[in-house]
């Protein structure tokens, strides 16, 4: 491996680990505006919040509304902004069904690994040695771990389908390795498809309801974290999507797409830990002792021995040619 692609992949594997940080918040998001709003009406609220910060970012960048026609994979691009409202839909639906946002992610990642991998193995013909099957491995036992003896449902559907969609996405994002200026454009595009979803859905399921009865007294008045209404905040995190996006994009264009989604596994422990603080209630409460700090452990050595097995499978390919 040269000095430039060790550069290119220790800096995939930090935007996709800052990334994953950033995502780590999403079932609090997902949670607090929906004290508020309605599942459409939640959509259209994160993609209106995503779009002014993408239109901010293309005035700063001066890149303009258009991606140069033919640069990009047209199918890759059409996967990459269709599954994130697909995946954003699924996952909400999966956080309400469980009420309990880290057993969502725990099968959403589950399905995520699994999915990225059965893509690099039989539409990529990446052949998975022994160090990446130690990777995945180690990575599905710290899910077991994390929720070992947890009740299963007939929801697990909605979680499930969102890790496959969000799979996916990352092998469409690896793809088309978006230039930086074309970033904020994608970015654009991406989220006003999630607006275009949340209008469907807030008609087709929701009524044409966009604020829940009496949501607006709950999510911005009575629910509060540190005297704000939650929905406010819930608001604010919506801002961090596009700054996610923008890390992960820079990290699949520079990292192997499936083991890039072991990192993002990763997000489960840090999830877990930030659910139980800030979602906890004697109702609906969250687990987080021993056993999800082993989990998360487990964890962190998947996360280093993935930057092993990256540098294995580039070194591999280096031999080939």
């Amino acid at each position: 491996m040269n000095k430039n692609e060790r550069k290119n992949s220790v800096g995939g594997f930090g935007g996709l680990v800052f990334s994953m940080l950033f995502y780590s918040i999403s079932g609090v998001m997902v949670t607090w505006l929906g004290i508020a709003f309605t599942t459409g009406g939640q959509l259209i609220v994160r993609a209106v919040v995503a779009v002014a910060i993408s239109l901010i970012w293309i005035l700063i960048s001066k890149s303009g509304f258009h991606l140069p026609k033919g640069k990009y994979n047209s199918w890759s691009l059409a996967l990459d902004i269709l599954t994130r409202p697909m995946f954003n839909f699924c996952f909400i639906m999966a956080v309400f069904g469980f009420r309990e946002a880290t057993f969502a992610l725990l099968l959403l990642f589950t399905a995520k690994v699994l999915m990225g991998g059965l893509i690099a193995n039989f539409f990529n013909k990446v052949k998975l040695g022994w160090f990446d099957i130690l990777c995945y491995l180690i990575a599905l036992v710290g899910i077991l771990v994390y929720n070992w003896g947890g009740e299963f449902k007939i929801v697990f559907l909605w979680a499930v389908g969102s890790g496959i969609l969000e799979a996916v996405k990352s092998e469409a994002m690896s793809k088309l390795n978006v230039e930086q200026k074309d970033k904020p454009i994608v970015s654009l595009y991406e989220f006003l498809g999630v607006a275009v979803a949340g209008l469907v859905v807030m008609f087709m399921l929701n009524g044409g309801e966009f604020i829940k009865s009496g949501g607006f007294i709950d999510g911005f008045v009575n629910d509060t974290f540190w005297g704000v209404g939650k929905t406010y905040w819930g608001i604010a995190l919506a801002a961090t999507a596009v700054v996610a996006l923008a890390l992960e994009l820079y990290g699949f264009s520079n990292f192997s797409p499936d083991l890039g989604n072991i990192i993002l596994a990763t997000e489960l422990g840090v999830a877990g830990w930030i659910n139980y603080k800030l979602l906890s209630t004697p109702e609906y409460p969250i687990l987080f002792g021993y056993q999800q700090i082993i989990a998360l452990t487990i964890f962190v050595v998947a996360a280093a021995l993935v930057s092993k097995a990256e540098s294995f499978r580039t070194k591999e390919k280096l031999i080939e040619t």
